[in-house]
C-alpha cells in the first residue's frame, strides 16, 4: 500500500520524465530499505528467548539492513560471472537463490551478534 501510494504520489505531482523514474526508483528502494530495516529490526527483538530491550537491537538492525542491501547489490553485480546456468542447469534460478539466502543470513547473524549487550561484569575470568 505504502508503495502504490508513493507511486500514484509522484505520478500526480511530475510529469512522466527521466526524473519521474529516478524519484519512483529512489522512493520504492528507500520504502524496501526501511521495511527491511523493520523486518530485521522485529526479528532481533522478538525471537531471542529472554527480554532484549529495543535501544540494543535498534543500531544492529540499522547496520544488518544496510549490509543486507549492500550484499544484494553485490550479489547483483557478480551473478552473471557465477555463470549458474552453465554449471546447475535448469535449477540455475533456485540455486541463485538460495546463495543470496545463505550470504545474507550471515548478515542476519552478524548483526545479531551486535545486538548482544556487552557485559559489565570486570571480574568475569578469561579465557588463559
Amino acid at each position: 500500500v505504502v508503495t502504490a501510494g508513493l507511486q500514484a504520489l509522484i505520478d500526480r505531482f511530475v510529469a512522466e520524465s527521466f526524473a519521474a523514474y529516478v524519484l519512483r526508483y529512489l522512493g520504492l528502494r528507500t520504502v524496501a530499505l526501511l521495511v527491511s530495516i523493520t523486518a530485521i529490526f522485529l526479528f532481533y527483538r522478538f525471537l531471542p528467548n529472554g527480554p532484549v530491550r529495543s535501544d540494543d537491537v535498534l543500531p544492529a538492525a540499522l547496520l544488518a539492513g544496510l549490509v543486507a542491501e549492500l550484499v544484494r547489490y553485490l550479489y547483483l553485480f557478480a551473478l552473471p560471472y557465477l555463470d549458474l546456468q552453465w554449471s546447475q542447469g535448469p535449477y540455475y534460478v533456485s540455486i541463485g537463490f538460495v546463495l543470496l539466502a545463505y550470504v545474507e543470513a550471515f548478515v542476519l547473524v552478524g548483526g545479531g551478534f551486535l545486538a548482544v549487550p556487552e557485559e559489565k561484569d570486570a571480574e568475569a575470568p578469561r579465557p588463559a
